[in-house]
């Protein structure tokens, strides 16, 4: 029995024809990263060569401050040496700062000291004064308070008196007509029993 060959269709081609473009594509931009990539590269390579560079620039210019500083004390400290005095006033002064003597430094300590105690004492005064009275003024303040409440009691019990006399007279009023009610109608009993008796009339004989 023959075997018969199959072809590939004319879609099949086209899908693969699409396929191979868009790997070409594909490749070519891969290629294009890669160069991207590289020149990348080669730029942080360049700024790191800068940086470098700059820090050794910045760490000569550290080392030349740092030895003008060093030759800067050594000129001190012989000037110091050769004139002591003249140039330590000279330097206070530049600074604004105002030299003084032990005896006169040790009494501005004493008088600092005297002050701070006279200041303490004013704010502990002054708290305590604060404290007093607004004392005071709770105390005046719970009085009145006191002083109303008790008026208010007292107007409350005589309320309370008032109401209970009123009660007491209508539960006697009450009671009153009660009794006459309960009469009245005792009476009205006894008169209606009265009324329906026969009555016997006894005629005298002709």
């Amino acid at each position: 029995m023959a075997v018969q060959k199959t072809t590939p269709s004319k879609a099949t081609s086209v899908e693969t024809l699409k396929a191979s473009k868009a790997l070409e594509k594909s490749a070519a931009n891969l290629t294009k990263l890669l160069n991207s990539v590289e020149k990348f590269k080669d730029t942080v390579t360049s700024i790191n060569e800068e940086v470098d560079a700059k820090q050794a620039e910045l760490q000569g210019l550290n080392e030349e401050y740092s030895l003008k500083v060093r030759n800067a004390e050594v000129e001190l400290k012989l000037k110091i040496r050769e004139n002591e005095e003249v140039e330590l006033k000279k330097l206070l002064t530049a600074r604004n700062v105002v030299t003084i003597n032990r005896d006169d430094l040790l009494e501005l300590e004493n008088k600092e000291v005297t002050i701070q105690a006279q200041a303490d004492a004013s704010i502990l005064a002054i708290k305590q004064q604060l404290k007093d009275e607004a004392k005071r003024e709770l105390d005046s303040k719970i009085q009145a308070l006191t002083a109303e409440h008790q008026i208010a009691n007292a107007e409350v019990a005589a309320k309370v008196t008032t109401l209970t006399d009123k009660v007491s007279y209508l539960e006697a009023s009450l009671v009153a007509a009660n009794k006459t009610i309960d009469a009245e109608r005792e009476a009205r009993v006894n008169i209606a029993q009265n009324s329906s008796q026969p009555t016997i009339n006894v005629g005298s004989a002709k």
